[in-house]
């Protein structure tokens, strides 16, 4: 797939929820895949040049694109009865290894 592609079929709403998600767990500086990510949209025809003179690699692209496939999935869940339901068994099942569920 490309990366390319994918952001650039990307909502409004997905690309906000990506970033945020993405930002939260940032301290002071944008990760790597977050400057791959606002290069990448903001290309007009994807330049796989211009990635690598900013010393970006194919391994970039596919952190990248495992990022945005899992902002993605998370989105669509949070937005069906039955995602909900897969959301809370998940975490319901880690807080009772972790003992945590009263």
């Amino acid at each position: 797939m490309n990366i390319y592609q994918l952001i650039h079929s990307l909502t409004k709403a997905e690309k906000r929820q990506f970033t945020l998600s993405s930002q939260m767990n940032a301290k002071n500086k944008k990760p790597k895949y977050v400057q791959l990510f606002t290069i990448l949209e903001k290309q007009v025809q994807y330049d796989v040049k211009a990635l690598r003179t900013k010393n970006f690699t194919s391994k970039d692209e596919d952190f990248l694109l495992e990022k945005i496939l899992d902002s993605i999935q998370i989105t669509n869940e949070r937005q069906t009865i039955d995602g909900e339901l897969r959301i809370y068994l998940a975490q319901f099942a880690i807080l009772w290894r972790k003992k945590l569920w009263q």
